[in-house]
């Protein structure tokens, strides 16, 4: 039988590895981003399919966020940098 603090210890060690994924990337792929919060609005077909210089995904990001979109500072430059280098 197992006593109560190798149980307690089990669970903590379980719960860490079980968030040691979002610890360890930090945050969330471009891709993801792109599907959680571009698909809010749209199809993120049109997203994929623009093909755009840093300058115009930038004007194209920043515009969305106007429209009220919620994007950290990171994960802005994130979607901008990646949808500029697919081409």
């Amino acid at each position: 039988m197992i006593n109560p603090i190798n149980k307690i210890t089990i669970l903590l060690i379980g719960a860490l590895l079980t968030l040691s994924p979002v610890i360890v990337l930090g945050s969330a792929s471009p891709k993801d981003i792109i599907e959680n919060e571009c698909s809010k609005c749209h199809s993120t077909v049109i997203v994929y399919s623009a093909k755009k210089s840093e300058e115009e995904w930038t004007k194209t990001v920043d515009r969305m966020i106007s429209y009220g979109t919620k994007l950290p500072e990171n994960e802005r430059k994130t979607i901008i940098h990646y949808l500029s280098e697919k081409k």
